[in-house]
Order: C-alpha cells, then sequence, then structure tokens
C-alpha cells in the first residue's frame, strides 16, 4: 500500500522466498574469502580476489576463475537446495573498469502455480 505522499507503508514489504534467500547465500559465498570463517576456513569463493589479478580485457583467464570459484560456492551450498551454477556471461566493462558477471542459478525448489 502506498501513502498519499508516495512512500510505501508499513508491512508491505514481501517476505522473503526460499529461492531469495538461497540468491542471498550465493552472494555471501562468491565474496567471502575462504579463511574469513573461523568456523569453516573452507567456506567461501573469493571471487574478488580471483578476479583482482587478472587484466581487464583477458575474459578467458576471468572466465576460468570465475568458474573455480561458482564450483567452490556450489560445493559449500549443496546442502542448501542449490541444483547449480553456470557461468552465462562475463564481460569487463572498460567504462567503469569492472567485470560484469552473470550467473544462471538452478534451485532444487518446485514453485507450482
Amino acid at each position: 500500500m502506498i501513502a498519499s505522499n508516495n512512500v510505501l507503508a508499513g508491512q508491505t514489504w514481501p517476505a522473503p522466498t526460499v529461492v531469495s534467500s538461497l540468491i542471498s547465500k550465493i552472494y555471501k559465498c562468491l565474496l567471502t574469502e575462504p579463511g574469513s570463517d573461523a568456523f569453516d576456513p573452507t567456506y567461501g569463493g573469493g571471487l574478488r580476489s580471483a578476479l583482482r589479478g587478472v587484466p581487464g580485457q583477458n575474459t578467458l583467464q576471468a572466465a576460468t576463475a570465475a568458474t573455480n570459484v561458482l564450483n567452490a560456492v556450489q560445493s559449500n551450498l549443496k546442502d542448501e537446495g542449490l541444483n547449480s551454477l553456470q557461468l552465462n556471461l562475463i564481460a569487463f566493462n572498460v567504462s567503469s573498469l569492472s567485470w560484469n558477471i552473470s550467473v544462471l542459478v538452478n534451485d532444487a525448489y518446485v514453485l507450482t502455480v
């Protein structure tokens, strides 16, 4: 519900779904550096450090690094309802000097309509 001042009124945000929770876990695992979790030193993909040393235009090397990270994330989240992660696109954005990465997520949950 939107109030008269064009601000969302309370209790209008959707509840987190299983899929959105899974996406959050994937994102966290992608960016967590392995060894930074005291309870599970093997947790994390370390995507940022994997791409840090890759020259901007070397997409093959970046794709290899990203695929290795996705495999690590997949093994860390195998019990969370994740079937597979697939690298869809990796490209270097020259204007922002950053990597653009698109990942396809295949979860184990079936939604019925």
